[in-house]
């Protein structure tokens, strides 16, 4: 736009006048779609004693850019602050920061660089005009000669004085000479100048002669300040004092267009010794690995993804160096300015739960012996969650859905225990819930499902099969043919065949899934033969039906009514530890009426002997409480020496 030809109108005495001496000259669009449920405002960034951005005016909500003022004149504006002193150019470029802040989404808020070309009219008369050009921080007591001003006049009409106008603020000292006759005007330094302060000076210099009246001639001078780099680049930080906390969700996505935070420097410098670039400090490499910041702009981005759990905390020192970075110092050192920034990660629930499986067998294989008590101990599981709840905030349980064998846990459950471990770590125990039974569960299929308690809460789910072992707790049963099935079994044989013929089959079966060897119990001479692998019975002679002795066997052994078979032992008995003698009695005669006595379990031969003719019990071996069990119950059979075989049974039980 171009400056206004100079006419001032007076002064605003109300608020309304006040609001229109903002002179409108545009306005700012982001291109923000129509449908944002928030506008965006806009505020301009000022710097502590920026003169130039003082005189301008951004409004928030509309993002109307205004000056402070009913006229733009340029030559105003060199005088006030330093800007567009360059009579060279006939158009000045007048450089504004505004910043765009969208309040639903504070990390799309972005810096804008507002531009406005301020075009030079012809509004001031030609006046004679001496240009000095000064560095600031020099030239102190440094005397500067002046032009000297000429009088046609003679004697003392002639020059006689000198007077400097302008120089409010004491840099300069005016003197005189008298060489020559006339005086001679000296200009003293005597004050440091600062173009930060005062980038351009405008004096007079008045010569007055001595006549009458008095006559008077100007010199406008004008003084221009060298700019040195003696200024620190300046971070702002909108009101906010370092060190700048910064919180960060680690979901925040890497990238250099997606940044999290625009740091803004400036420089009081002019020219090269006031440009930028930003950086992070050299000693920060792993800083530089996960940030990046766009030496250009001063946005703030990553390089990758945060993870609270591997760093919840990055500190980083940012750098504004002037003079282009300092790749442009042509001999002129750069300064640097610096902040330092505090990255807070914000945790989110994104680990699941890890859940950690130990057994107690040196295999790793999962078991418990049937039969055994509820509340026996079956693994340990150690749960951890990375994410900063902790396991403090995990829940586990057995999965009780469709896949799982058993439902509600397959006959276990978990106890949680407090953690040895440490308190990112939580303990629990699997046992059983009741007694298990090898024959009809051999295998358990269980799910352990471990729940954090983060928001969205997630969890681990681990499929384990637990062995029931399997132990010799049920006896063989024999499978008899004929109508009722059970014993005693009687067989019809013909007479007279020979010796060797199948008298029938015997089958048995044991639930455990033990090899069955089947055993004929013989007490004296038995005409019959059993196969121990194939359950059938042979005759090993032939059978005379008119061959029969005069007692008939019609009396089976007995045991005394009421006895209970209840014996003792110490588990450091040695072998054939006497027990106690059991006694049955049979009223028939001879053979018919002898008793032999055998212990009926295969497993309980292994650990005692009984004598088949006295009946008396012993240990076969040394017997450990521990391993074997404290408690110890079998079968005794009574047998008859008939020809038809009679039997009686008691119960033994050995602690």
């Amino acid at each position: 736009l171009d400056e206004d030809d100079g006419r001032m109108p007076p002064p605003p005495t109300s608020a309304e006048q006040q609001r229109r001496q903002l002179r409108q000259i545009g306005r700012l669009n982001v291109g923000q779609a129509s449908s944002s449920a928030s506008p965006i405002r806009f505020t301009l960034l000022r710097a502590p004693g920026d003169t130039l951005a003082g005189q301008f005016d951004v409004d928030s909500d509309s993002g109307a850019v205004s000056y402070r003022g009913a006229r733009i004149d340029r030559d105003s504006l060199c005088a006030t602050t330093g800007a567009c002193c360059d009579s060279s150019r006939q158009v000045c470029v007048i450089q504004l920061r505004v910043r765009a802040i969208n309040p639903a989404a504070p990390d799309s808020s972005r810096s804008l660089l507002v531009e406005i070309h301020l075009r030079d009219v012809n509004d001031n008369l030609p006046r004679p005009e001496l240009q000095l050009t000064l560095d600031e921080n020099g030239h102190q007591g440094e005397e500067i000669a002046l032009p000297a001003a000429t009088d046609a006049d003679a004697g003392g009409n002639g020059i006689e004085s000198y007077e400097l106008v302008g120089d409010t603020a004491g840099h300069f000292q005016l003197r005189t000479s008298g060489g020559g006759g006339r005086p001679e005007p000296r200009l003293l330094v005597t004050k440091p100048l600062d173009r930060e302060e005062t980038p351009e000076l405008q004096l007079t210099l008045v010569a007055r002669d001595g006549g009458d009246p008095r006559l008077s001639g100007q010199l406008r001078i004008r003084v221009r300040v060298n700019d040195k780099n003696d200024e620190t680049p300046r971070f702002h930080l909108d009101g906010l004092r370092p060190p700048l906390t910064v919180r960060l969700s680690e979901t925040h996505p890497a990238g250099a267009d997606q940044p999290f935070l625009l740091l803004n420097a400036t420089d009081s410098d002019a020219g090269l010794n006031s440009r930028l670039r930003y950086r992070l400090r050299d000693s920060q490499q792993r800083a530089q690995s996960l940030f990046f910041i766009n030496p250009s702009t001063g946005a703030l981005s990553l390089v990758s993804q945060l993870d609270y759990e591997r760093a919840p905390v990055h500190t980083l020192v940012v750098e504004a160096v002037d003079r282009d970075g300092g790749f442009a110092s042509g001999g002129v050192a750069s300064r640097t300015g610096s902040v330092t920034l505090t990255i807070s990660v914000l945790d989110v629930n994104d680990e699941a739960p890890v859940i950690v499986l130990t057994s107690l067998s040196s295999d790793g294989q999962l078991s418990v012996d049937e039969n055994k008590p509820p509340d026996t101990l079956v693994a340990w599981l150690t749960v951890s969650d990375a994410d900063s709840s902790g396991v403090r905030g995990v829940d586990c349980r057995l999965g009780d859905d469709k896949r799982d064998s058993g439902g509600s846990g397959g006959g276990f459950r978990l106890l949680a225990k407090s953690s040895t471990v440490g308190l990112d770590q939580q303990e629990f125990e699997l046992r059983t819930a009741r007694q298990l039974d090898a024959e009809t569960s051999p295998k358990v299929n269980l799910t352990i499902v471990c729940t954090d308690r983060g928001k969205p809460p997630l969890s681990s789910r681990r499929s384990i099969h637990v062995i029931v072992n399997n132990l010799n707790d049920n006896a063989p049963t024999f499978q008899l043919p004929g109508a009722s099935g059970q014993p005693p079994l009687r067989l019809s044989v013909p007479e007279n065949r020979r010796p060797g013929w199948l008298v029938c089959g015997l089958n048995a079966t044991d639930a455990d899934g033990d090899a069955i060897r089947f055993e004929l119990l013989e007490f004296g001479r038995a005409p019959f033969r059993l196969d121990e692998r194939t359950g059938r019975l042979y005759a090993t002679e032939s059978f005379d039906r008119e061959l029969v002795d005069d007692d008939v066997n019609d009396n089976p052994p007995s045991f005394p009514p009421g006895t209970v078979y209840e014996f003792t032992v110490s588990e450091s008995a040695e072998p054939g530890q006497p027990l106690g003698v059991l006694r049955a009695d049979d009223p028939d005669a001879g053979e018919n009426g002898r008793v032999q006595y055998s212990l009926a379990e295969f497993a309980a031969r292994r650990r005692f002997r009984l004598d088949p003719d006295t009946g008396q019990l012993s240990t076969a071996a040394k017997l450990d409480r521990e391993v074997d069990g404290p408690r110890h119950s079998f079968t005794v059979w009574a047998v008859d020496g008939g020809r038809v075989r009679r039997t009686a049974t008691a119960q033994v039980t050995v602690l």
